[in-house]
């Protein structure tokens, strides 16, 4: 069906949602909630970082090394570092 477009060319489409049979198409009400669902999702993306950012200082401050230490390690493993020297940085 694609290799028929051309430049130019507009495509309609709709999305339906499956558990909840919402219908997203191109009327009103279908971009109020294609909004509504674009802002929950924002929303919800920022409580994710926020909790991940608490969690990060805490560690932190707990002493404990975090998924940085393990990375940076792989990179001086790569290098050439020897496995006690990085020992002492990482894990």
């Amino acid at each position: 069906m694609l290799k028929k477009v051309r430049k130019g060319d507009v495509i309609e489409c709709q999305v339906w949602t499956i558990k909840e049979n919402y219908k997203l198409g191109i009327d009103i009400p279908s971009k109020v909630l294609a909004v509504v669902f674009g802002l929950v999702a924002e929303f919800e993306r920022s409580l994710i970082s926020a909790r991940t950012k608490e969690a990060l200082t805490r560690i932190k401050a707990e002493g404990k090394k975090t998924w940085e230490a393990k990375r940076n390690a792989e990179v001086y493993a790569k290098i050439g570092y020897v496995k006690r020297e990085i020992a002492r940085y990482a894990w």
